[in-house]
């Protein structure tokens, strides 16, 4: 009998944090973006943009806590893109970003969304659950 496939190994350096706040990425040749900032490392975030962003292109993110660091765009997958930075934040940086009150807005509204009952189903879903 063969043995099960593994999963592959996870290639993160850090453990990431689930977030929502807007950051701003700016880079010097093109306009600044307003992104949302789905989860957060000390390595790299996850961010979902309203415009598409280049694989490999640089950016200056301007984080909460008056934070910024050069990031990296490595990966897409839909209208979200894996950023890695290109210095970690340190411990304290990264502490000072989640509990900035952007951070903390964020935290309140990922908490009651997941709190929030889900909706009633409509349509014929509605009528066949009756």
């Amino acid at each position: 009998m063969a043995e099960p496939a593994t999963q592959p190994a996870e290639r993160r350096g850090a453990a990431r944090v689930p977030v929502s706040f807007v950051i701003t990425l700016d880079r010097t040749e093109t306009a600044t973006v307003e992104a949302e900032a789905a989860n957060i490392s000390a390595t790299g975030m996850f961010v979902r943009s309203p415009i598409e962003l280049p694989l490999w292109a640089r950016f200056t993110a301007a984080l909460p806590a008056g934070s910024s660091r050069e990031v990296r765009v490595v990966r897409r997958d839909g209208n979200g893109y894996g950023c890695l930075f290109q210095a970690p934040l340190e411990a304290e940086e990264l502490e000072a970003v989640l509990r900035s009150e952007e951070a903390v807005a964020g935290f309140d509204r990922l908490r009651a969304e997941a709190e929030a009952p889900p909706p009633k189903p409509r349509g014929l879903l509605g009528l066949w659950r009756r």
